[in-house]
């Protein structure tokens, strides 16, 4: 840290006395973010499980709708004429219907996935609850 004076005074261990309060609280709050890539259908909202290619075919297992449609397309922009950003020759009517457009590149999500670890007393707790449970 740059300081206009160069005088010794309450400043001179101010980065020492920075690193050790933050090396300190580190890892005490027991939350781990992790991130992952998830694709939800555009109907329902529902997760959807895919590799990497979706199939012209591929139906939401909740809805029944095809996941091969404009409005799961990263592409897909109603502001847009045509309503997508690529460029196509003809605009497709339906945009939950399936369709069989060239640039069709699913929209991924990535989502935060939080797991909150538990402390020795919530597992001293949790013992002594399974314990009586019946």
């Amino acid at each position: 840290m740059s300081r206009k004076y160069k005088f010794n005074g309450y400043m001179d261990d101010y980065d020492d006395r920075e690193k050790k309060t933050r090396s300190k609280h580190r890892g005490k709050s027991g939350i781990v973010t992790e991130y992952r890539k998830t694709m939800k259908c555009s109907i329902c909202g529902q997760e959807v499980n895919f590799v990497d290619i979706i199939s012209v075919n591929d139906k939401c297992k909740n809805c029944g709708s095809f996941l091969h449609s404009c409005k799961n397309c990263v592409f897909f922009d109603p502001s847009q004429p045509r309503e997508c950003m690529k460029k196509i020759e003809n605009r497709i009517a339906d945009k939950n219907d399936k369709n069989n457009c060239k640039d069709f590149t699913p929209r991924v999500l990535v989502e935060k996935k939080i797991t909150k670890t538990m402390s020795k007393s919530e597992k001293a707790r949790k013992a002594f609850d399974d314990l009586f449970k019946i």
